[in-house]
């Protein structure tokens, strides 16, 4: 490297004083054949113009990038150097890549409507003649507790799908996180007592606010609970971390329950995909386009037999962002 811009530093992370006379390794491994095959024929004369790859910043995070690599030549047109220009596409991609789930997600969802009405109204009616039949007799009481829950539980099936066709508008304010959070740990409260979880919570900034839909938020964090708790039918821990950073907001969770093996880790988040015997599918995908609204990130991991990990990240509110 000879010399470098601003732009460079901000894709890549690397300063100027860091990287000038030096060989910087921010092509992947698995890119290098590529790299050098390419940085032959720019060494030859030719000029590659607008490809698309892939490198590493300095933090290790791999990103999508779009480069024009142009040979510069001396008098007796020789190449005596390279001159590249480099514009981050990762943020691209990744709206690329959330508007194609989206069409998919709007067929299924107008399919899912259609048929979540059908079946709404007649399990109205089965769900009031039982409740009659529930009040007015104790001799089928085991029965019909068990056909109440079921219709509930078919109700609430519904309800995703027809959030999933519909979902409700957003309504961004300012609001206090800790809030937000000691409402849904309140709401898991008793159930982890009944589970044997415990849940340790870390909170490095609890006079943070952001901008956002408290109730989208909280359904947010709800589901992610839920599937903590669900991986640790033998009780366990949940570990949640708070942080705050310059622009936003991270939240950790963690449990230490069963894991979820490698090869489903992609699978886990595509609509309707799921390992539980009473799942939809459609857990993760809400919760992805939540913070898509919010201008979020999701990352997950998970070890089998260790546990299952999520990094969720929400701007900060600044002044005049929202009301």
């Amino acid at each position: 490297m000879i010399k470098v811009n601003d732009a460079f530093e901000q894709i890549y992370g690397w300063k100027a004083e860091e990287i000038v006379g030096k060989a910087i390794p921010f092509i992947p491994a698995g890119s290098k054949g590529g790299a050098e095959s390419r940085l032959e024929r720019v060494k030859k004369g030719e000029k590659l113009v607008a490809f698309e790859t892939q490198d590493k910043r300095k933090d290790g995070k791999i990103i999508d990038v779009e480069i024009t690599v142009s040979p510069i030549f001396n008098r007796d047109k020789q190449v005596v150097a390279l001159f590249g220009i480099s514009r981050d596409l990762t943020e691209e991609k990744e709206t690329e890549k959330f508007l194609r789930q989206t069409d998919k997600l709007s067929l299924a969802g107008e399919m899912a409507a259609g048929i979540a009405h059908e079946i709404r109204n007649p399990l109205t009616s089965l769900n009031g003649f039982i409740q009659l039949i529930h009040e007015d007799s104790s001799r089928y009481h085991s029965y019909t507790t068990i056909m109440l829950s079921e219709l509930n539980r078919i109700n609430s099936i519904v309800g995703e799908f027809l959030l999933l066709a519909k979902p409700h508008d957003t309504v961004m304010k300012k609001q206090a996180f800790s809030t937000i959070l000691n409402d849904v740990i309140l709401l898991y409260e008793s159930e982890c007592i009944l589970k044997n979880v415990v849940v340790k919570t870390q909170v490095e900034a609890p006079h943070t606010y952001i901008c956002c839909d408290a109730n989208q938020i909280k359904q947010v964090l709800i589901n992610l609970l839920k599937n903590a708790l669900e991986a640790m039918p033998s009780g366990g821990e949940i570990h949640l971390n708070v942080t705050q950073h310059t622009k936003d907001l991270t939240i950790f969770i963690k449990d230490t329950g069963v894991g979820i093996p490698s090869h489903l880790l992609t699978h886990i988040q595509k609509p309707f995909f799921t390992t539980k015997p009473s799942g939809t599918g459609l857990g993760l995908v809400v919760i992805k386009n939540i913070l898509y609204q919010h201008k979020g990130t999701f990352e997950i991991k998970s070890t089998v037999g260790k546990g299952t990990s999520v990094t969720l990240t929400i701007p900060l509110w600044k002044e005049g962002t929202c009301q």
